[in-house]
């Protein structure tokens, strides 16, 4: 799952109301997910309530965690994933009367099927410049979207976040204490999981504090048992060397087609580079999820299979092949894929094929 930040929503204030209504300067994507923090400030104990858009009810918004301590308090809302977005794009969010609010909105792209909550913590402090989110539990995904928030009590000359790697960019912060002041950041993190997260900042006066952080997950549209099943049965099963083993974790890692991918196919098919360039830029597309065209999956039905292909079939190769998590069962299956007899194409250019059982590698195959 390869996360993205694509934009934050200019800084939206409201103080001494009922709710602050957050709009991005570029129409947000389909498909995409969005993180909305806010930080805020009540004479009693805030509370904030709804966060809702302008987009007809198609996408829905989710507390993933709060924090208050007396005045100060933050919120962390986001929308797993963008089922509409049309025209200029506003966020409201809502509470009680008398409250001061600072807010965005946090477009991330790469979020699968969906983002989902890995962990979350939160933490007070009272009299004290350092406010910190405290430690997660174990972060349980590979990689992860990192977004923290802070409210302080009173005004602040400066808010710095502290050094992590890798960073944390800023998405809003406010120091004047005529309105709501604190700061919002997030961070990308990958190959966090098994260990805590957190985030924390200074700033030089000293007050109450209330900080909170929560670590997003994509939710990849990994490969069914059925469709391993499937595969296993379309596909023959010779066994992979450790060489190549490893060229298919790195295919099934790029995000994009290159020589070092091109070259990798080209020492599994034992194929040509036009050959290899051609089956890069396939597996790239389904892989990505840009196409699931029948004329794609058909034809890399043909490339790999040494039998022949039927609807069910072309349907769960496409499936297979959107998997974007690269487990060792995947990846020993994508493997046994491309060392499949099938793949085939004419002698002059794939001079190492093996034929299917009882046929021959005929022209044709690659356009």
């Amino acid at each position: 799952m390869a996360f993205a930040r694509v934009q934050a929503a200019p800084k939206a204030t409201t103080d001494n109301g009922t709710s602050v209504a957050i709009t991005f300067s570029a129409t947000p994507t389909v498909g995409n997910g969005v993180v909305v923090p806010v930080i805020a400030w009540n004479g009693a104990f805030p509370a904030l309530t709804t966060c809702v858009d302008n987009q007809g009810g198609s996408n829905s918004y989710s507390l993933a965690k709060s924090q208050t301590l007396g005045h100060p308090g933050v919120w962390i809302y986001y929308c797993s994933k963008l089922a509409a977005a049309s025209g200029t794009f506003t966020i409201t969010v809502s509470g009680g009367a008398g409250t001061y609010f600072i807010g965005t909105a946090v477009e991330f792209s790469g979020v699968g099927t969906g983002l989902t909550i890995d962990q979350t913590a939160g933490a007070n402090g009272s009299t004290s410049a350092a406010p910190n989110s405290g430690n997660t539990a174990n972060l349980t995904a590979s990689n992860d979207l990192v977004v923290g928030a802070f409210s302080s009590d009173v005004g602040q000359a400066s808010i710095t976040v502290d050094v992590f790697s890798p960073t944390f960019t800023e998405d809003v912060e406010e120091l004047n204490g005529a309105h709501a002041v604190g700061e919002a950041d997030d961070r990308i993190l990958s190959g966090g999981s098994g260990a805590p997260t957190n985030i924390s900042w200074t700033m030089p006066t000293a007050t109450n504090w209330s900080a909170a952080v929560v670590a997003f997950a994509g939710v990849s549209a990994a490969a069914s048992a059925r469709v391993t099943q499937d595969a296993a049965e379309i596909l023959s099963k010779p066994t992979p060397n450790a060489v190549v083993t490893q060229d298919a974790v790195e295919i099934v890692s790029r995000p994009t087609p290159s020589a070092v991918l091109t070259q990798a196919v080209v020492e599994i098919l034992g194929g040509s580079a036009p050959v290899a360039t051609r089956l890069t830029q396939l597996l790239t597309e389904v892989w990505q999820g840009q196409t699931a065209q029948t004329d794609h999956t058909q034809e890399l039905v043909e490339l790999f299979s040494a039998q022949g292909a039927t609807v069910r079939q072309t349907q769960e190769l496409v499936e297979y092949f959107q998997a974007t998590a690269a487990t060792i069962r995947q990846t020993q299956e994508l493997v046994e894929i491309f060392l499949t007899p099938g793949a085939c194409v004419p002698t002059a250019d794939f001079p190492q094929a093996i034929p299917p059982a009882g046929g021959s590698c005929s022209a044709g195959l690659l356009p």
